[in-house]
């Protein structure tokens, strides 16, 4: 996933490189960040010391 990642980075600053003195357009890119990893490994740790969930 992390070198899917790191490649996708490269695109787009290839994309700005070479679109640079373009001046009639101006793009926004919107990221969507997805915690999902972050709750899925908590939940585990949580289970994992039987923490009680309140």
């Amino acid at each position: 996933m992390v070198a899917s990642v790191i490649s996708e980075i490269g695109i787009c600053f290839s994309v700005i490189f070479l679109t640079a003195h373009f001046t009639g357009l101006s793009v926004i890119l919107a990221l969507n960040y997805g915690g999902r990893d972050e709750i899925v490994r908590a939940v585990r740790k949580i289970t994992e010391k039987h923490i009680p969930i309140s």
